[in-house]
């Protein structure tokens, strides 16, 4: 279970990283 806790955790901070990537190159490509 607290694996899964921790999987969760790393998961949903990669999703994090990938939004914020995708949005910077958005704002940065006209």
């Amino acid at each position: 279970m607290a694996g899964d806790c921790v999987g969760l955790a790393q998961l949903s901070r990669l999703l994090l990283v990938v939004i914020a990537l995708s949005g910077r190159a958005y704002s940065v490509s006209p």
